[in-house]
């Protein structure tokens, strides 16, 4: 039975894990990856709108506390496992988001209620996947809504409507439109293999992504070129996130 709530019962032992998941798997020996493969899976195969919920449960404590994930990890997870290994693994490279100082925050050892386990520098939803390599590229709007970043030539572009998809049109740079997916009222996206298809065709050699990870590559202007390496080195990681 498909459940929107998927709980992990865990002990360390060394730089493994062995315990039980939600549906009463016993594993022994498990790198932390393959515990978040198995999660992004099950959260795939499972029909439902929402987002599951996910709760760690460390079980070789003295008492056990539940541990629930934010639901922007949740949906980390289930969105880009690579990035969410990346970013929840211990002793993570640190990635400022913006410029905003780490948040420090203190669990209560004493309660045995769930409480929400969340990174330092999360940011809340899409803000989080859009600062992140993977299947998508973000591009932001203005606040009314009618124009985006133009990932050609990094200007203001008009919006227009083709049903639940928005096209993007760029009167400065002439690139031809480029259709985008609706993430929310902040951000517009589309796929990866998408954007690299686009820019190949058009005859584009770089591209204007003002994300942190376009920053990391020398951006915001990207080479198409090392964008389609990069993307190539992903699905590679991806598949040894959810392989055995």
């Amino acid at each position: 039975m498909a459940t929107n709530n998927l709980t992990i019962r865990y002990r360390r032992e060394g730089t493994t894990y062995s315990g039980e998941l939600w549906d009463g798997t016993q594993f022994s020996g498990w790198e932390f990856r393959k515990i978040i493969g198995r999660i992004h899976e099950r959260m795939l195969a499972i029909i439902a709108i929402d987002t599951p919920s996910v709760t760690f449960i460390r079980s070789d404590l003295k008492i056990e506390r539940p541990y629930r994930l934010e639901e922007a990890l949740c949906q980390l997870i289930k969105t880009d496992p690579v990035a969410a290994v990346r970013f929840m693994s211990p002793n993570p490279v640190t990635i400022r988001i913006r410029d905003n100082p780490p948040v420090k925050r203190e669990l209560d050892r004493k309660s045995t209620e769930p409480q929400e386990l969340t990174g330092s520098i999360l940011v809340v939803g899409h803000d989080v996947l859009a600062d992140t390599f993977g299947y998508w590229v973000y591009t932001s709007r203005i606040k009314d809504r009618s124009k985006a970043e133009c990932l050609v030539c990094g200007r203001w572009a008009s919006l227009e409507e083709s049903g639940e998809l928005k096209v993007l049109n760029c009167q400065e740079c002439g690139a031809p439109p480029l259709l985008l997916e609706l993430a929310n009222d902040k951000w517009l996206r589309l796929k990866t293999t998408e954007l690299i298809n686009f820019a190949t065709l058009s005859g584009l050699e770089r591209l204007f992504i003002p994300r942190n990870w376009g920053y990391s590559m020398g951006g915001p202007w990207v080479d198409v070129s090392r964008l389609a390496e990069k993307y190539t080195q992903f699905k590679k990681e991806k598949s040894y996130v959810c392989n055995d």
